[in-house]
């Protein structure tokens, strides 16, 4: 079987409220900083990105977003050009989700196949209307990221197996159609649970039946199936990974 390896990359920063990721009312006092994260898979001759990050700060601002920073370096085509890898040599894109801090650069991987959920894309049309800013909708008088440019897709319905090693497990809950990816590396296995696990906080207390659901959540029930099977994951040694936790940075360090 194949051993990937995933590198974390910081693509800039949010500053929100702890208590949004985590539903904890104490927590929503001040604001934090929080990093935007997306993935680097390499192994097998592949390479993968997972989420492709936040636009310019200034525009997000104009758009009515969380405030959030990014230094010209963590602009994802010129991070992954630091880490020694071409943009042009990333052959897919994983789109977790289809929020604003999650899709913004696709135009920077013009070789790649993007592949996203039916359903994800179907809500990302026309969501609730608390998520409409989330998603920038076209009804806030924006065009989506993701519709902004010419991109290759392949839209799935469901869960599949990518390659050997890897396997996209739907994750509802923060969005009807999240996915997240679970990868085979020297290390076990490990998931990359975007937006269903923002912060390690979530999961403190998985194994007693204990969950933190974030608070920006679209079906709490379906939140809660999503825990369920992260409980039984890692029971089977999975190795969860939080996507807006500066704890993964230093994880993989």
């Amino acid at each position: 079987m194949e051993r990937y390896r995933i590198t974390p990359i910081k693509a800039g920063s949010l500053l929100y409220y702890r208590g949004g990721f985590t539903a904890d009312q104490e927590e929503y006092k001040t604001k934090e900083e929080f990093p935007i994260l997306i993935f680097l898979i390499e192994g097998g001759g592949r390479k993968i990105l997972v989420d492709t990050g936040g636009g310019d700060p200034g525009q997000m601002r104009r758009y009515g977003h969380a405030p959030c920073r990014r230094e010209e370096e963590e602009r994802p085509d010129l991070a992954l050009r630091k880490r020694g890898v071409d943009p042009d040599e990333i052959d897919t894109v994983i789109l977790t989700h289809l929020h604003w801090d999650h899709c913004h650069n696709n135009h920077l991987f013009p070789r790649a196949e993007f592949i996203v959920q039916k359903n994800e894309l179907l809500n990302a049309v026309y969501p609730l209307p608390k998520f409409r800013g989330m998603y920038e909708t076209f009804d806030t008088g924006t065009i989506p990221p993701w519709a902004r440019q010419k991109t290759k897709w392949r839209i799935i319905d469901g869960e599949q197996t990518l390659c050997d090693g890897i396997r996209l497990l739907l994750l509802p809950g923060h969005t009807p159609g999240l996915q997240g990816v679970l990868v085979d590396t020297a290390e076990g296995p490990r998931l990359l649970a975007s937006d269903a696990v923002p912060l390690y906080e979530c999961i403190e207390g998985l194994g007693q039946g204990i969950y933190g659901i974030s608070s920006l959540c679209d079906d709490l029930r379906a939140f809660t199936r999503t825990f369920d099977r992260m409980r039984e994951l890692r029971k089977e040694g999975v190795e969860i990974i939080a996507g807006h936790d500066f704890l993964t940075l230093e994880r993989f360090a």
